[in-house]
């Protein structure tokens, strides 16, 4: 995720020295994450912020989590674990694709053991769909069902996922 949203900023921006060190912090902060014991226990808005702060010079983000999501994914670590995924592939599809100024994030509570994501973003209509790879193998996996779409103001990325 931080070397492709890494390569995805240097594009968009130029490729400045502050930004080349911000790129490599962000790389150094996952390697150390993938030097971490998978029993570690993470706060998933901990790792939300850190997915956002990736991007937060460049884009706008506007989030919103109900609580009762936020507690569903205390008890559930696969749930959180899921969520991370799926939001850090939302917003690397939309800079790769979009080129938005302003994303928003949405989790909400579908059902007592379903949560649903949403992932909206301000750039440009996707002209098709983009070729089946990574991003929607992930979506199938870990989606009970999953949407995208252009809107007249962007597009959004809808998800329900088991809780």
């Amino acid at each position: 995720g931080a070397l492709q949203s890494g390569a995805i900023r240097m594009a968009h921006a130029g490729a400045s020295e502050h930004l080349a060190e911000q790129i490599r912090d962000d790389v150094q902060a996952a390697l150390d994450q993938l030097q971490s014991s998978p029993d570690d226990i993470y706060d998933f808005e901990e790792v939300l912020d850190s997915i956002v702060a990736l991007w937060e010079d460049v884009v706008d983000f506007r989030i919103h989590i109900q609580p009762e999501v936020l507690n569903k994914f205390h008890n559930n670590s696969g749930a959180s674990d899921a969520a991370i995924e799926l939001v850090r592939e939302a917003i690397n599809n939309a800079m790769k694709h979009s080129d938005p100024t302003e994303i928003s994030i949405s989790l909400t509570l579908d059902q007592p053991t379903v949560f649903q994501l949403r992932v909206w973003n301000n750039g440009e209509n996707l002209k098709g769909m983009p070729n089946q790879g990574y991003g929607s193998q992930l979506f199938e996996e870990l989606c009970l069902d999953w949407a995208l779409r252009n809107e007249a103001e962007g597009v959004v990325f809808e998800a329900r996922v088991v809780a």
